[in-house]
């Protein structure tokens, strides 16, 4: 897990907070987060909060266990284990402390209800069904004479059934989209009893981190990343607003009669359409009213950014050729085909295809005669060092989304 929530407490000198931070994030690879001494800090409070959301929803709607799944994984811009699978790997015994904690020790009626474990979980932990660990869980692996066989949970009666792949109008429209933004959309913009799952999941749960973002973290940005991090969401709740349309969607929740927080129609009041944006190649998000840039740090190189700060030198519609500055100069290439998951077992978002962020550093700055070349290079043709026209190449980094 890349996530690494740091957790100050109230006489934590800030100095060791910004060392602890830079050596996690240099020295071990973390993505730190900072957050407030709550019951399960961020990622697991809104975490928890979407599972319980998502288990709900199911019973409510008499949803299949791969129906859920089916709903609530790529299609919603979340991993394959979706919700449910997730479950499993977890361990449902592990999941039910930790939505207990939060039971425990919140005095608010309506989140207290939100975290009650539902009666399915209790008895699949009093069976002994609490996921892979134990072989049985909302899915169960069983050998036959033709093989293993993938079974499903049917909650109605407790017993084990073979497992069949949900189709539906809205889940196949998300398929055919490309990214997570326009796979949820497509999703929630569907008319059939799929698209409403997503829609409630969805609602409750943009609803609850806007509610707890002063709470339990700082900033609209730091609960987005606890969850792309820690829960390995493409888009964090707040990108994931703008993402559907901030304005038209919470009109929708509240025609629904759902209560959207005051400082979201505060902030839709003073004319911003979005939690996010971007200008002149620099991000900033919603904080405390007005939009507050996003810190960069130093050593991190955004292609987007320098791209709409037009420092492109020459492009072509397999890559392009970029100026990053620096007091030697230097250059990048940005490959624009698609990654092939299978060759890049990297990739932390788990996607089974995708644009590639991948880019490639020169070791040396005599690019010319060398560009077209590697240009035409597929990103995932090769893993090791190449030489070109004389010189060596590197794969200088992942397949990782710039904002």
């Amino acid at each position: 897990m890349k996530l690494l929530e740091l957790v100050p407490g109230d006489e934590t000198d800030p100095a060791i907070v910004s060392r602890m931070a830079e050596f996690a994030e240099r020295i071990l690879g973390k993505g730190v987060v900072v957050a407030r001494d709550t019951p399960n800090f961020i990622a697991n409070r809104i975490g928890a909060y979407g599972l319980l959301a998502t288990l709900r929803a199911m019973e409510a709607g008499g949803f299949t266990v791969e129906e859920t799944d089916a709903v609530t994984g790529p299609a919603m811009g979340r991993p394959k284990s979706a919700t449910l699978r997730t479950l499993d790997l977890v361990g449902i015994d592990t999941f039910l402390h930790v939505a207990n904690n939060v039971f425990e020790k919140t005095d608010d009626p309506a989140e207290k209800a939100a975290f009650e474990p539902p009666k399915l979980l209790h008895e699949l932990a009093s069976r002994g069904w609490i996921g892979e660990k134990a072989d049985a869980g909302f899915y169960k692996k069983v050998k036959g004479a033709a093989g293993s066989e993938i079974l499903s949970l049917d909650p109605a009666t407790m017993t084990y059934v073979p497992a069949a792949k949900p189709s539906g109008a809205s889940l196949d429209a998300a398929a055919a989209a490309r990214g997570a933004k326009e796979k949820t959309k497509a999703l929630l913009n569907g008319k059939d009893r799929h698209a409403e799952l997503a829609w409630q999941i969805v609602k409750q749960t943009l609803v609850y981190a806007a509610e707890k973002v002063g709470e339990i973290a700082g900033s609209v940005d730091d609960v987005d990343k606890a969850m792309r991090w820690g829960f390995n969401w493409e888009l964090g709740p707040f990108e994931l607003w703008d993402a559907i349309g901030l304005v038209a969607s919470a009109a929708r929740m509240e025609a629904e009669g759902t209560l959207v927080p005051a400082w979201v129609k505060d902030w839709i009041a003073a004319g911003h359409a979005s939690f996010y944006r971007r200008e002149e190649g620099r991000a900033a998000y919603a904080y405390r009213g007005a939009y507050r840039e996003l810190d960069e740090r130093p050593e991190a190189i955004s292609l987007r950014g320098l791209k709409e700060k037009s420092r492109v030198v020459r492009s072509n519609a397999g890559a392009s050729l970029i100026d990053i500055g620096g007091r030697r100069g230097g250059a990048r290439i940005s490959l624009a085909q698609q990654c092939d998951r299978r060759r890049h077992p990297g990739d932390d978002r788990g996607r089974a295809s995708r644009r590639c962020g991948a880019t490639t550093t020169p070791s040396s700055s005599r690019t010319k005669g060398a560009i077209s070349a590697w240009a035409r290079t597929s990103c995932c043709s090769s893993w090791k060092p190449r030489t070109r026209n004389g010189m060596k190449w590197r794969r200088s980094s992942g397949c990782s989304r710039t904002r």
